[in-house]
């Protein structure tokens, strides 16, 4: 409520003054706390017509983009508030290096980087923190319809035949052939009671 009051508050002050830009400044910042995104943007785009912006107005469009949904806007201003950015150590920082990226065409998924940081000290407590981060994972994909890829393997089962059965009658066809005696040209061993050919022709030398 107190946002919201003080939103109320400075857009009077500012129909009063029109060119105070430093009331223009704490209007987009009670906007942003308010959580009216729009606002806030429309604020930072008439701020910016007046005097340099200084690095953490990008962190505050790119979050504003980011909670409006329109994500491709968002990376865009993460990217140059981290280009302008020189404190690596606060928590602007922190928060928009934690990113969630598509990355490739996986053999089963399209698999996404999740990269963040968990800044607890005990290990007791990151792996409770890292825990509730791969269940708010979990029931994100969950609430959109999506699900964790798993590798599977498809087995096809048909009823088609797999040698053509024309081939095949002509193939047994032709050993029937083979195996008949009166074919000309064609000399089977004679066998001995062992099945042995060479046991046979030795009893007739």
């Amino acid at each position: 409520m107190e946002a919201h009051q003080s939103v109320r508050e400075l857009i009077v002050a500012l129909k009063m003054a029109p060119d105070a830009t430093d009331v223009l400044g704490d209007l987009v910042t009670a906007q942003y706390l308010s959580k009216n995104y729009p606002a806030a943007l429309n604020g930072l785009d008439l701020l910016s017509k007046r005097e340099p912006l200084p690095a953490g107005s990008w962190f505050i469009r790119a979050t504003c983009y980011d909670k409006l949904g329109e994500l491709a806007q968002a990376l865009d201003a993460y990217q140059k508030f981290l280009q302008s950015n020189k404190d690596q150590n606060n928590d602007m920082y922190f928060e928009s290096t934690a990113r969630v990226r598509a990355m490739r065409f996986g053999e089963n998924a399209i698999e996404v980087e999740i990269y963040a940081y968990i800044l607890e000290r005990d290990y007791g407590a990151f792996l409770a923190a890292q825990e509730d981060l791969l269940l708010q994972v979990m029931e994100t994909l969950e609430r959109t319809g999506g699900a964790v890829a798993l590798p599977t393997q498809t087995t096809m089962v048909t009823q088609d035949a797999w040698v053509d059965p024309a081939k095949a009658a002509a193939a047994a066809k032709a050993i029937e052939k083979s195996r008949d005696p009166g074919v000309p040209g064609l000399k089977h061993p004679e066998l001995a009671p062992d099945g042995g050919a060479n046991a046979a022709n030795a009893k007739k030398s």
